[in-house]
């Protein structure tokens, strides 16, 4: 009998060795910890605290480029109040999208050019909830920090697809191999 798993999850079901820092003396004493011979990383899933956090790859921002998501862990020592002419928040959100309107069908049409296939479509009426037109307003963004988003939809796209097929091992051919 033969099990079948989506190829996205194949590297949980490998060695410990296979991450970064697990050597021969750290694969023996999760052997030991977990009771198996040939511990698999799916194995530490359950014996690992929910919290687990990897601080060893830290960035630094100076290397964060515009545009760049990042994420950003500080702790507040003291707090001063905001001058008089600002919002009392001593910070700053900002929305970084793409401030032109795109249209959901040629949204649609450009996945569909990525992908390489046709989207399967039910056609319905405006749902609660749907909005007419939305499009991110970056004017603050700009006028903080001097950057506008310039990615086409056709690049952010492009460009989504690619990392999505890398990061979770999908080869373009797989969507010919999907059933409509």
């Amino acid at each position: 009998m033969s099990f079948m798993r989506p190829l996205a999850l194949n590297p949980l079901f490998g060695s410990i060795r296979s991450l970064t820092g697990v050597g021969p003396k750290l694969e023996k004493l999760y052997a030991r910890l977990l009771d198996r011979e040939a511990p698999r990383v799916v194995d530490l899933l359950f014996h690992m605290p929910s919290g687990v956090i990897d601080r060893r790859a830290r960035p630094k921002l100076q290397d964060v480029r515009p545009g760049q998501v990042a994420t950003i862990s500080v702790t507040i020592d003291k707090h001063r109040p905001s001058p008089p002419h600002r919002s009392r928040a001593p910070y700053r959100i900002y929305n970084i999208g793409n401030n032109k309107p795109v249209n959901l069908m040629r949204y649609i049409e450009v996945l569909e050019e990525c992908l390489g296939r046709k989207a399967v479509m039910q056609m319905l009426p405006m749902q609660p909830g749907d909005v007419q037109a939305t499009m991110a307003d970056v004017s603050n963004l700009e006028r903080a920090v001097g950057f506008r988003p310039r990615t086409t939809v056709e690049e952010g796209v492009a460009r989504f697809v690619a990392w999505y097929r890398e990061f979770y091992g999908v080869d373009s051919r797989a969507a010919e191999r999907v059933p409509q």
